[in-house]
């Protein structure tokens, strides 16, 4: 039996040792079906539009290698989504043109979904599609925030080990919510806000001398339908958080500054001007003019 045994381990070993890649079908997709952190993907789509937004080489000089890079908003009948072209892939993504991508990938870019092909996948021209584009429907325009998926908890600590150090980021819808949410010791909160005014409380570097590094902090006092708080802004935030200006913060954080409240936005977040927000700022709720005491919690 056991040298049976070892003939049949030595015949699937060579058979595995001789096996070869097999191939399959592509499987089409549409664009609604694409997720962040998906690949995999052959599609038929229209290109609307194309972009340019980088264009570095020959163009400018012989002796610089030609670098271009466009992005194309692609679509299909239940959606469109943005398409990062690179080099020849440019010559290809025309617009009204009709294409398969082939082993496309899903990258992320400030949170939002850019479709791509590298060197494992290809673009091929085909006959123009009849369907019409869903243009209402712009996957890139969703975005997503970055969280931490936490382990299943077990009774195996060496087993909890390997999954947190295994555990990747996880991606998400941001969940909006109101300057009347916020409370002391919180952060990753998203929220749209009016800038009502701004103050600038520090100001030092380069506007006084060249050899100093510029540093620019100033108060602004921000709100919503619901209440108002004051938001630190630190060097280039100053730029952005002028009066009369709305803007998206994304994944703040409440700080602590002499028992009152301040929101403000690290090196994990940004800050985005977007379009005025029609709601009327509620200016009688400060949240920063309620006072906190620390008080210690006595464990029973």
């Amino acid at each position: 039996m056991s040298s049976t045994t070892t003939n049949k381990a030595g015949s699937a070993s060579a058979q595995q040792s001789n096996a070869k890649p097999g191939l399959r079908k592509p499987v089409f997709v549409k664009v609604s079906d694409l997720k962040p952190g998906t690949s995999g993907h052959t599609l038929v789509v229209k290109v609307i539009n194309a972009t340019t937004v980088l264009q570095k080489g020959r163009s400018v000089s012989q002796h610089l290698r030609q670098s271009r890079i466009s992005e194309c908003l692609i679509g299909d009948e239940t959606g469109t989504i943005l398409f990062t072209a690179r080099n020849e892939q440019v010559d290809l993504m025309k617009p009204d043109t009709t294409v398969i991508i082939r082993n496309a990938k899903i990258d992320m870019f400030k949170g939002s979904m850019r479709l791509a092909v590298d060197k494992w996948g290809r673009i091929e021209v085909i006959e123009s599609a009849k369907f019409v584009v869903k243009e209402n429907n712009n996957l890139s325009l969703v975005e997503y925030e970055l969280v931490t998926m936490s382990s299943t908890t077990t009774n195996k600590a060496g087993a909890a080990l390997a999954q947190q150090s295994n555990a990747k980021p996880g991606l998400r819808k941001p969940v909006f919510v109101k300057v009347s949410d916020l409370k002391p010791g919180t952060s990753g909160h998203t929220l749209v806000v009016k800038v009502i005014n701004a103050a600038t409380v520090l100001q030092k570097g380069r506007s006084v001398s060249q050899h100093l590094r510029q540093t620019r902090i100033s108060e602004c006092l921000i709100g919503d339908d619901t209440g108002t708080i004051l938001f630190t802004a630190r060097n280039e935030q100053v730029d952005l958080m002028k009066p009369d200006t709305t803007v998206i913060l994304r994944n703040a954080k409440i700080d602590m500054f002499k028992g009152s409240m301040r929101l403000a936005v690290d090196k994990w977040g940004r800050i985005e001007v977007t379009e005025p927000a029609k709601f009327v700022v509620k200016e009688n709720n400060n949240l920063s003019l309620v006072e906190y005491e620390l008080v210690s919690v006595v464990e029973e």
